[in-house]
């Protein structure tokens, strides 16, 4: 009887590993290689095994150790196999040249010095970008990486315009923001939300996780305990249109999986903590004559919103003990 990965490859999935953890994975397959039509799962125990690929059927096969039901037809699954493992090597490699020049782009760029125009579009300070870079076209790079090793890189360029290094992967990648000493960790989307959150608890570790959907896989590897929140978008503008909020539903999944709390901007024009920040300060800066009169300094506006996005995020924090 052929084991369960061997079975999703002889049924044209393309994959390289078939984990015990009874959840489901989506995948590409051979019949159509630039979409997710495969899902598969496999149980907790390791002996039964669900999957179906959503272009070529509307039911689940399923599959059951030391059984001998629904083999695929040996010559079928033979080419679909080879073919599947085929593409899973072309596709490792392809993402290993991809990783190597982004690490040699990287190292071509100069540290940031002088702040970035994207980020003084957002009122956000240097604070945390001290292992940010610049490219000679002027876009700020931001290093996705994996216990300490970049994986991907992320360019933003002065309108807000973002592109990740081509053919590299993101998965599982973060940007980290440590300071000295944290007594909180706070899980983000995007660097901007990312700095306006460290710039506003200093005390906190803050984890850009680039994408709402690769919250959960950060939060898995990571293996966070002590004080943790995960600090969502709230895409409501989204929710009114299709009627799904991905941010909030996204992040709702990285916090039960760590058993955290939740926390999320409201009544803002924008959706997230950098919008937050932005909006506040600007409104602080407008209509504060002591900004002007010289009574009150641009650093204790900072302070103040910052303060009211600490305790938005604060009072959501749970404790989490990782075992």
């Amino acid at each position: 009887m052929m084991s369960f990965l061997n079975t999703l490859q002889a049924a044209g999935f393309i994959v390289d590993r078939a984990d015990p953890d009874g959840k489901w994975h989506r995948c590409k397959t051979v019949g159509k290689m630039h979409h997710k039509n495969g899902a598969y799962k496999l149980s907790i125990c390791g002996t039964i095994g669900w999957y179906q690929d959503h272009a070529e059927s509307t039911e689940v096969a399923t599959w059951k150790a030391g059984k001998d039901t629904e083999r695929p037809d040996p010559l079928v699954s033979q080419a679909r196999a080879k073919a599947a493992a085929e593409e899973s090597k072309r596709l490792a490699h392809s993402i290993a040249i991809a990783t190597v020049k982004a690490n040699e782009y990287w190292r071509s760029c100069k540290p940031l010095r002088d702040s970035h125009n994207y980020l003084t579009s957002k009122l956000l300070t240097m604070q945390g970008c001290g292992n940010l870079r610049e490219d000679a076209d002027g876009w700020l790079v931001v290093p996705v990486e994996v216990d300490g090793k970049i994986i991907s890189l992320q360019r933003i360029d002065t309108d807000g315009s973002k592109r990740f290094w081509q053919g590299a992967t993101v998965k599982v990648g973060c940007y980290i923001l440590k300071p000295n000493r944290s007594s909180m960790t706070v899980l983000v989307e995007g660097l901007a939300t990312g700095l306006a959150v460290f710039q506003s608890m200093p005390d906190t570790c803050v984890i850009v996780c680039f994408d709402c959907g690769n919250m959960k896989a950060v939060a898995t590897r990571l293996k966070l305990s002590g004080l943790v929140c995960v600090a969502a978008d709230n895409d409501y503008k989204t929710l009114e249109k299709i009627g799904k909020n991905p941010g909030i539903e996204h992040g709702t999944k990285a916090a039960e999986l760590i058993g955290c709390g939740l926390a999320y901007p409201e009544q803002i024009i924008g959706s997230d903590y950098a919008d937050m920040y932005f909006e506040h300060l600007e409104q602080m800066i407008e209509k504060n004559e002591m900004l002007r009169r010289g009574q009150q300094t641009l650093e204790q506006m900072r302070m103040a919103v910052g303060a009211r996005i600490g305790r938005s995020i604060k009072s959501k924090m749970k404790f989490v003990s990782f075992k």
